[in-house]
């Protein structure tokens, strides 16, 4: 009787075991156009089909001194726009220390890796991350990129360093008991578009056409950093510059030559900082101008060549227009972008060309951040 008794209670012990859960550090992982806390001052633009897709992302999160790895992740359910809360499974080491002893940690994010032609898994170490290169064959001057790849999107990346651990099992996060961190995600290159328009009732014999599109060598970098480093710098680049022009018109994408569109105004499309107050308002100008808007599809002023995408710089770009006026071919006309780092990563720039009464003008706009998103000092990705 005494036997059955004992061997009942062993039985209802085993029984009452729980499993053991795993524990789990979470933070927050934003797509690059969502909105985060506000930074004062920035300027943002919208972005057109398949610039913010994310098609695959990877996660790995390292111990800030040594660079051991903490965990990894490759989740099939992308960041929505409104950030979404990652749950990744830690070692029974890292998840049993003190949280006095528990080291800061790094977290590195990649998104649509295949469109730079790179490739990592869950044994990638956080120094070949941080040695990660887009190369000559991505988003240089040889091979245009004038569309997007459906299936690979735009490279993306976002690191934050040195971050602290709080919490106890099973479940921990990275950030404070207040804010959980949150890894805002960058496009790793920018972007270019040229629009043109000539005055209206410009006489047959006088009207533009646009021959040629080229912007100088050593405006690009050879190779780009696909994280960002610990400097600060809105860019990382190596050091040397591809010598080659790019040739953006007559190109694969856009081979002909433009007689641009006619526009009753052509100033209307001049930047006017007490016109348009944000950069989107202008951006919205001109696709006005190239597409029409949805109750006059067919009324269109713009001829546009690009959107373009390269690598990043830290270069002023700078390049010229050729054409001819009737028959005559007159001198390019040269251009250059005025801001000092106005094409490092996630930008926009807009080169705007007119034929009016004086003849031909170039002007350059700056777009800044090409994102919706303002993003604060405390989570950006440096």
């Amino acid at each position: 009787m005494l036997l059955l008794l004992l061997s009942a209670c062993s039985s209802s012990e085993t029984e009452l075991q729980v499993e053991e859960q795993p524990t789990v550090i979470t933070f927050y992982v934003y797509p690059s156009d969502s909105p985060m806390p506000t930074r004062a001052g920035d300027d943002l633009v919208n972005t057109i089909a398949h610039e913010n897709d994310i098609k695959s992302l990877q996660i790995w999160v390292f111990t800030h001194n040594d660079g051991k790895l903490v965990g990894y992740l490759s989740p099939t359910v992308m960041p929505t726009a409104e950030g979404t809360v990652y749950q990744m499974e830690v070692s029974k080491e890292f998840a049993n220390a003190a949280p006095e002893e528990r080291p800061n940690v790094d977290i590195y994010v990649a998104a649509n890796t295949a469109a730079a032609g790179l490739s990592f898994n869950g044994t990638t170490t956080r120094n070949i991350l941080n040695n990660a290169k887009i190369g000559t064959d991505y988003f240089g001057v040889t091979s245009l990129y004038t569309t997007i790849d459906t299936e690979k999107g735009l490279p993306m990346s976002g690191v934050l360093l040195d971050q602290r651990v709080v919490g106890q099992n099973p479940v921990l996060r990275i950030g404070d008991y207040y804010n959980m961190a949150k890894v805002q995600l960058q496009r790793a290159v920018s972007k270019v578009r040229f629009v043109f328009c000539m005055q209206q009732g410009t006489d047959q014999g006088e009207k533009p056409t646009i021959t040629g599109i080229t912007l100088n060598g050593g405006n690009f970098p050879v190779e780009e950093y696909l994280f960002l480093g610990s400097d600060g710098n809105p860019y990382r680049i190596g050091g040397t510059y591809e010598p080659r022009v790019a040739t953006l018109l007559p190109s694969t994408s856009f081979p002909n030559q433009i007689t641009p569109r006619e526009c009753d105004d052509p100033s209307k499309y001049i930047y006017d900082s007490q016109v348009f107050t944000t950069a989107q308002a202008y951006e919205d100008k001109i696709d006005e101008g190239v597409y029409g808007t949805p109750s006059e599809p067919d009324h269109k002023e713009l001829d546009q060549v690009g959107p373009f995408y390269f690598r990043e710089t830290d270069k002023k770009i700078s390049g010229s227009i050729s054409y001819k006026v009737g028959s005559e071919t007159r001198d390019p006309k040269a251009f250059s972008m005025v801001a000092e780092n106005g094409f490092t990563r996630n930008h926009s720039w807009i080169v705007y060309v007119y034929y009016g009464a004086d003849g031909l003008d170039v002007l350059t706009v700056y777009v800044k951040e090409w994102t919706t998103a303002t993003l604060d000092h405390s989570v950006y990705n440096w």
